[in-house]
């Protein structure tokens, strides 16, 4: 049994996608009223979005939003979703520079405390992200062992990556995929959902860890 400054609390494996807007500084700089707008749009397109690949929304810090998934099919079927969708020029009612996400997806412990969620996963999806192109999306190695048999998708390694405060170098790969649909988007996901889930919730003693789900 644990006792003194342990806690009990809830852990959980999820697929983690973390996306951020490219170039946010510069859009608010440009014009701070209209990226604000348009962020807010597309915040709204993403909360909906992420319901039907079986997710939720759990932090969203500026720029920047955590998505939780139960297996990396689903977030990788939701992220290949978002930036196609986001790429329709209808999606921003004619607006002159649309914001432009970039994605990282891996696999990670989230742990659930006082209504905020912690976890190392969130930090280096977060830094995955940051290897990705505009409208592009980067996978952990962990990742890509559940989705490469995809057929919309393939994969290009970027080699094994340093990642900052990360101590093991973590294999990332590019996701290449058509941004434009072969027919229209209707209510209901593109994909079928995914047979495999990754492990259920569990408890798990742990000291209280930092927040790094809004370090970029």
């Amino acid at each position: 049994m644990v006792t003194g400054r342990y806690e009990l609390i809830n852990r959980k494996l999820s697929a983690i996608v973390y996306a951020d807007v490219h170039g946010y500084s510069r859009l608010m700089d440009q014009d701070e009223a209209g990226t604000v707008v348009r962020l807010t749009r597309s915040l709204s397109f993403i909360r909906g979005l992420v319901g039907d690949y079986g997710g939720s929304v759990v932090d969203t810090a500026g720029d920047a939003v955590v998505a939780l998934f139960p297996s990396p099919t689903l977030a990788l079927h939701f992220a290949v979703e978002m930036q196609r969708e986001l790429s329709n020029e209808t999606v921003w009612s004619g607006a002159q520079d649309p914001i432009t996400y970039r994605i990282g997806i891996t696999v990670g412990d989230t742990i659930a405390s006082d209504g905020e969620i912690y976890g190392l996963g969130i930090n280096m999806a977060a830094r995955i992200q940051s290897l990705a192109e505009p409208r592009g999306i980067c996978i952990a190695e962990s990742v890509r062992q559940f989705v490469r048999g995809e057929p919309e998708c393939s994969f290009r390694s970027l080699g094994k990556q340093k990642l900052k405060n990360i101590a093991d170098e973590v294999e990332v790969f590019a996701v290449d995929f058509e941004l434009t649909h072969a027919e229209p988007r209707v209510s209901a996901p593109r994909f079928a959902p995914a047979p495999e889930r990754i492990a259920p919730e569990s408890s798990l003693a742990v000291l209280p860890l930092e927040n790094v789900s809004g370090d970029p």
